[in-house]
């Protein structure tokens, strides 16, 4: 998109940089202070500051739904503020077009020395809704946020979940066309999350842009068919949402002995994954290191994520002194193809933990893959089933 093409609800990110100040003592005297005044003499100004972000690149057209992933301290959310015009770039710039609704930190949206409504207000009017414009949604967004009876209560009394709930109300019913929502999702009851997707859906079938950042992968692989992926501040894959989440969650694979384990776990998956055929077997060869004689109860798991296992199996096993080794078997496996993460923990019979659950491998499945769903629909096993269709007469 050139710039004259930018069109309501775009977004272009044109090789973006930022840094903060490095967290340092309270006080530095003598030594210290004189090598720092000689450097900033010198023209060395990068000592105390650390890149946040460095040369990030990226256009998002109008009613388009991007997430972000990434660990902690990837650059996401200071993207998402930059963005949003919160903080402002070192270098490179941003550009939006229309207006922005966002909740990105919890609180942050709402002031708590006001009451839910005066926040309707004052919100609605900061977006540039007229007061008819905004009577007419209180209601809507008081509902909508399950405040009704708590409308002309201060925020500062709110719980942290009320005000998330009131934030993301708030954002999400402006009808800006670029909608923001960070780890809003995090805060919050079941049938609340469910009503977040159902709404973000809504905006996005009715051509709003939105930028989602979640640690929650399916629900980003529900709502977005782009994702982009942000590590160590510069952008490292962008594109089609199952492919770029895949290769995400194969690079948190780490296999370890865990701080505190009492019996050590080795497999052969840790050099090279497994391969099998849909509706194959998946034969794992385990060496358990012991330095006793024990019995214990293995559990394994084969995984979208990254810890909750669509299927596991658990056998009791004799160790003796040293180590112990075998081969355990996973019949029938008829799962969608793809790559999926395989984990073990080991207890004693009693249920106490000898080795935390951890990633051990992977198992790649060839054959048919799962079809895309609907927007907004979490798909939670990749499980493959027959079905048919017979239509009455």
């Amino acid at each position: 998109m050139s710039p004259r093409a930018l069109t309501p609800g775009a977004v272009r990110v044109d090789r973006l940089w930022k840094r903060f100040r490095v967290d340092a003592a309270r006080h530095r005297f003598g030594v210290d202070e004189s090598r720092r005044l000689i450097s900033h003499w010198r023209g060395d100004h990068a000592e105390g500051w650390r890149w946040v972000l460095h040369d990030v690149s990226f256009d998002i057209a109008p009613g388009e739904s991007v997430g972000i992933v990434g660990v902690n301290g990837s650059g996401k959310s200071t993207l998402l503020k930059m963005i949003a015009g919160v903080v402002h770039p070192y270098a490179g710039s941003v550009r939006t077009v229309g207006a922005i609704g966002a909740i990105m930190d919890v609180g942050a949206t709402v002031q708590s020395a006001l009451t839910g409504r005066e926040n309707v207000v004052l919100y609605g009017r900061m977006q540039g809704l007229s007061y008819r414009q905004i009577r007419a949604r209180t209601d809507e967004i008081l509902e909508f946020a399950g405040l009704t009876d708590a409308a002309d209560r201060l925020v500062k009394h709110y719980s942290s979940g009320m005000n998330v709930r009131l934030g993301f109300a708030l954002a999400s019913h402006v009808e800006a066309p670029i909608l923001i929502v960070d780890e809003a999702l995090a805060v919050g009851d079941a049938d609340f999350k469910r009503k977040c997707m159902q709404r973000m859906r809504e905006l996005v079938d009715g051509g709003a842009t939105l930028l989602f950042v979640s640690h929650g992968l399916e629900q980003v692989q529900a709502m977005c068919r782009r994702t982009l992926w942000l590590e160590g501040g510069g952008l490292r894959a962008d594109g089609e949402s199952a492919e770029v989440i895949a290769h995400y969650r194969e690079s948190l694979d780490e296999t370890r002995t865990l701080p505190g384990d009492v019996v050590s776990i080795r497999t052969d998956l840790t050099t090279e994954p497994a391969e099998i055929d849909r509706g194959g077997t998946l034969t794992v060869h385990f060496v358990l290191g012991s330095d006793e004689a024990r019995s214990v109860d293995l559990t394994v798991g084969v995984s979208v994520g990254e810890i909750d296992p669509f299927v596991t199996v658990t056998h009791r096993i004799d160790l003796g002194c040293g180590d112990t080794a075998f081969s355990l078997s996973v019949h029938d496996l008829s799962v969608a193809a793809g790559s999926y993460p395989v984990l073990a923990t080991i207890t004693d019979p009693a249920g106490s933990s000898l080795a935390g659950w951890r990633s051990i491998g992977r198992v790649r499945v060839l054959g048919e893959r799962l079809g895309p769903t609907p927007t907004g629909v979490a798909r939670t096993s990749p499980f493959l089933v027959a079905s048919t269709v017979e239509m009455d007469r």
